[in-house]
């Protein structure tokens, strides 16, 4: 399996009641799947972004079905993208299972809102805004985006402090990066990368796993170490994340389609060591 494409917007056909409950959702998005299951049968070869072919797509399909009728609610997640708009099932099925496929993914965008459902894209993506969240409250602050720089140069601020009228209510600079703790006493801490330019979205495992001990309702299936590791490495094995080439070397991880060659010069070099 390779890497996740992102939707395209597709138009539907489906109004989903806003009075169903989940459960009644959940039924009528099982009886949709087996018919999905029946119909990609009876296709064969092609490929997708993240299938080697129908059958191996069906396979799989079959598979995630069976675990989300035992009550694996994690198994919309990957529904979700499969059934997207321009995504696997489009690429496999083509117009011949558009209705069906119209229907499955309405009711899986609607059931990922309402149930508890996260997988290792949204923990990051959420990790990603938490960061934004305090590169705001500084710009907001004081007008500085170059944190480092402001800190280290300018003495704009000091090591450690708050910034509470922006809902950070302690900030800790330290080494590349910087510690904060937001007025929900979530905390999140990130270190900054150059490629000349400042770069503050990457992130890593350990990382991750603090985020994660902030929110554990929230994020409970990822309190098992060992099942965000498998997560985490499973999307650098399918090149969905890297490490940058640049010097000095950084053990940040980005997303693959966030790197262009631009903003990887082999020869970077981060002003405020020198």
């Amino acid at each position: 399996m390779r890497g996740r494409k992102l939707p395209f917007y597709r138009p539907t056909t489906q109004t989903i009641t806003v009075d169903m409950t989940d459960a009644e959702k959940l039924r009528q998005l099982y009886d949709l799947l087996d018919k999905a299951i029946v119909l990609s049968s009876e296709f064969s070869g092609g490929h997708s972004n993240n299938f080697l072919s129908t059958e191996e797509f069906n396979s799989v399909l079959s598979d995630s079905v069976d675990r989300l009728k035992n009550g694996d609610n994690d198994q919309i997640s990957n529904l979700y993208y499969w059934f997207a708009p321009t995504c696997d099932w489009d690429d496999l099925i083509h117009k011949d299972g558009q209705e069906l496929s119209n229907k499955i993914f309405d009711l899986l965008a609607d059931l990922k809102k309402s149930l508890p459902v996260y997988d290792i894209i949204d923990l990051v993506t959420d990790y990603q805004n938490s960061v934004d969240k305090v590169m705001v409250a500084f710009k907001k602050k004081f007008n500085r985006t170059d944190l480092l720089t402001a800190y280290r140069h300018d003495k704009l601020y000091s090591q450690i402090g708050e910034i509470k009228e922006f809902g950070i209510k302690r900030y800790a600079f330290h080494g590349i990066g910087l510690h904060a703790t937001c007025k929900d006493n979530s905390t999140v801490d990130f270190d900054f990368a150059f490629f000349p330019e400042q770069r503050q979205d990457g992130f890593d495992l350990w990382r991750l796993q603090s985020f994660v001990a902030d929110q554990p309702n929230k994020y409970k299936k990822y309190l098992d170490k060992t099942k965000l590791e498998a997560d985490f490495n499973n999307l650098i094995d399918k090149g969905s994340i890297r490490q940058p080439d640049i010097s000095p070397s950084t053990t940040l991880y980005f997303f693959t389609s966030s790197l262009t060659r631009t903003n990887e010069p082999q020869k970077a070099r981060w002003k405020f060591w020198t």
